[in-house]
């Protein structure tokens, strides 16, 4: 008796002979992936968004040109062992691909788009974990790590990150020239986006860069590039403030998403938090921060309609 197989199966064979995921970088991709890679790169995109794009279409086997719906789903099915995460990642660089496709009049229909609605790649999006802002003043008040005091170094990029709301790969690359202490301005020139926005020095920084800038080697072209691996330099000092300071789960991106929140509780329009964090949308601001409280929607009726 002939065994059957079921469906699930059929689709793991079709792609059993797929390189490993850690080879998937090295396949060539077709001349119209290498054209809409060009374009997100002229578009801003960062490197680290390129080779996920890469990464990520390189991916597919197969020719991704010829794709239908039912192509993304076997793909899907077949790769239900990698992180949901990953997989929506993914799709959502091959929708984009089609999308590009579409309008340069490469194709007619975006086959992502065509997944049966129960089978679109979704992610959902949690909300940023945030501090309380009182254990965020409490962590820029430390003064000792370890019974050493904090240095000015760790003491600015403490500040810097935490009362500008930018990236630490931003903080990283700011240029002594980047910072006017005149004016009371930081200019951000490697945003993740690819775009240069200019963030505020507020009362609090100020002293603390101006004593900090003092110090810096009259040699030194970045605020803290200079130092060995400064992202992990950032990242480590962070940790050792917030655990001297009695603060849990607080990381650089913490501090950001702790004062967009902050901001937000305190009735800043959203428009003006985009601005400053430097989301490509606001849209993506509204959605990361603006949750509206059911007692909030409840006063707000009352009032409007009266006792």
């Amino acid at each position: 008796m002939e065994r059957r197989i079921g469906p699930i199966q059929t689709y793991l064979d079709l792609f059993k002979d797929r390189p490993p995921a850690h080879t998937a970088h090295t396949r060539p991709l077709p001349p119209s992936a290498e054209q809409f890679l060009a374009y997100r790169e002229a578009a801003g995109a960062s490197p680290a968004t390129l080779r996920t794009y890469r990464f990520a279409l390189a991916s597919f086997p197969g020719d991704i040109n010829a794709y239908t719906w039912r192509d993304i789903d076997r793909w899907n099915i077949a790769h239900l062992s990698w992180a949901k995460r990953t997989r929506t990642t993914y799709a959502h660089a091959l929708s984009a691909y089609y999308e590009w496709a579409m309008e340069e009049g490469l194709r007619r229909n975006n086959p992502v788009h065509d997944l049966p609605p129960k089978r679109r790649p979704r992610t959902p999006g949690p909300r940023p974990k945030a501090l309380p802002w009182e254990q965020v003043e409490r962590l820029l008040a430390v003064e000792k790590i370890s019974n050493r005091p904090v240095t000015l170094a760790e003491r600015a990029m403490v500040h810097v990150l935490a009362l500008t709301g930018m990236r630490l790969s931003e903080a990283c690359a700011l240029r002594v020239e980047d910072i006017d202490l005149d004016r009371g301005e930081i200019h951000i020139r490697q945003s993740k986006n690819g775009d240069e926005r200019t963030v505020p020095i507020v009362p609090q920084l100020a002293p603390v860069l101006r004593t900090y800038a003092h110090t810096l080697p009259s040699h030194a072209h970045t605020i803290f590039g200079h130092r060995r691996k400064p992202k992990m330099w950032g990242y480590r000092v962070v940790l050792r403030i917030a655990a001297a300071a009695g603060v849990k789960h607080c990381t650089p991106h913490v501090l950001r998403h702790s004062l967009a929140t902050h901001m937000i509780n305190s009735g800043s329009d959203s428009a003006l938090v985009q601005a400053l964090l430097g989301h490509s949308s606001v849209t993506t601001t509204i959605s990361y921060y603006c949750k509206v409280r059911p007692e909030a929607v409840g006063a707000a009726l009352t009032g409007c309609l009266g006792e």
